[in-house]
C-alpha cells in the first residue's frame, strides 16, 4: 500500500514539473518557420497543455497524501 502512495506522488510530482517546465518554454517550443500567428497558437495551447499537467499533477500528489492519513 505504501509502495502505492509514493509511486503516485512521484508521478504527481513528475507531472507538476513537466507542466511547469512547458509553461515556461512554451514561446520557444513552436517551430519558427511557421507564420507567426501560428507559432502564438501553439505557444497558446502548450501553455494550456502544461496547466493541464499541474493541475493533474497536484490532484495526483494530493489524493497520494490522503491516502497516507
Amino acid at each position: 500500500m505504501l509502495a502505492a502512495i509514493l509511486t503516485q506522488l512521484a508521478l504527481g510530482g513528475g507531472l507538476v514539473l513537466v507542466g511547469v517546465w512547458g509553461r515556461a518554454n512554451a514561446a520557444r517550443l513552436p517551430p519558427a518557420v511557421l507564420p507567426p500567428e501560428e507559432v502564438r497558437r501553439r505557444a497558446r495551447v502548450l501553455r494550456r497543455g502544461g496547466l493541464a499537467c499541474v493541475v493533474a499533477g497536484a490532484v495526483l500528489a494530493v489524493t497520494a497524501l490522503l491516502g497516507l492519513g
